[in-house]
């Protein structure tokens, strides 16, 4: 009995893995002949809701999940981690600094933290926690378009085309697409509803690489309140900056990577069914998969019937 249930824990790792595009080869090596035997499968129970909002649960199930997880998402040697325990609250004791697991396996999160993340969290203030996982994609997508496009925005180009915005769950926030400006990110999952309240806590070297100053300003280790939005435009304005037209042109007419989709920018397979779509992105449509809601269209009724 207990050698099924290892091997069914070892299936469900190999399986995501290999779902998901974009990970190292080498964590698909630490499976070589331990499933030559068993072919790939996939979950039915991925697509209940119970079932999606803790998708991501069973990296940190043991002690062998973990070691899975730390290899798949390229985790140092140097920064430990350990899974979310039952009584954990929103908790920094000890060093520890809590995650949304799905910002690691989704968001594109990757430790040490990349500069712009850090830079985004301590200008807004906030722990990492307080950030909703769409946030974490925009700025990780964000960090890629970088990349390809070879350009660099920064926190300002962020807030220039998002609201920082509190979500009603309490001392969280998300990012929201402000009028008349272009999605960086698109395909994002329309609600966090499904994105799970599991939790990875990490010690150690997460913030900073061996290369960068650790006297560099750190993100908050407390539940914080971002300044107001004259507040941080301030900072830019006193540091003279001005939106560069050509790089947000450049993005805007990205047309790789589906469109600039977030599964794709950060290399995931996107387990929800209905996204947030924009009309500013042409062909995005062609890339989305069908919603599946059951609700009638709406149709006017006639005059009769209103009488």
């Amino acid at each position: 009995m207990r050698r099924r249930c290892h091997v069914s824990l070892l299936r469900r790792a190999r399986n995501h893995i290999c779902r998901t595009p974009g990970l190292p080869e080498t964590a698909l090596g630490l499976f070589e002949g331990t499933f030559s035997v068993f072919p790939l499968f996939d979950f039915p129970e991925l697509l209940s809701h119970s079932a999606e909002e803790q998708y991501c649960l069973h990296w940190l199930g043991d002690p062998l999940s973990i070691g899975l997880f730390r290899e798949a998402y390229k985790i140092p040697a140097n920064v430990e981690v350990k899974s979310d325990g039952p009584d954990d609250g929103i908790s920094y004791s000890d060093g520890w600094m809590p995650f949304w697991l799905v910002s690691v396996v989704e968001g594109g999160i990757r430790f040490p933290l990349h500069p712009l993340l850090r830079d985004c969290l301590r200008e807004w203030e906030l722990s990492p926690c307080q950030l909703l996982p769409n946030g974490y994609k925009i700025i990780r997508g964000v960090v890629r378009l970088n990349e390809i496009l070879e350009i660099n925005l920064g926190v300002p180009d962020i807030e220039e085309a998002y609201d920082l915005c509190k979500s009603a769950e309490g001392n969280k926030y998300y990012l929201r697409l402000r009028v008349h400006r272009t999605a960086f990110v698109t395909a994002l999952e329309d609600s966090n509803k499904y994105a799970g309240e599991d939790r990875v806590f990490v010690r150690g070297a997460w913030e900073f690489g061996e290369a960068e100053s650790s006297t560099t300003a750190r993100i908050p280790r407390r539940i914080g309140v971002p300044p107001s939005f004259r507040q941080r435009r301030e900072f830019p304005r006193r540091n003279r900056w001005k939106m560069n037209r050509d790089w947000h042109e450049k993005v805007r007419k990205y047309r790789g990577h589906h469109c600039r989709a977030a599964f794709s920018l950060l290399g995931y397979t996107p387990h929800y069914k209905s996204f947030i779509t924009s009309r500013r992105v042409t062909g995005i449509d062609s890339v989305l998969p069908e919603k599946t809601s059951a609700r009638t269209p709406y149709r006017p009724r006639s005059t009769s019937q209103r009488r």
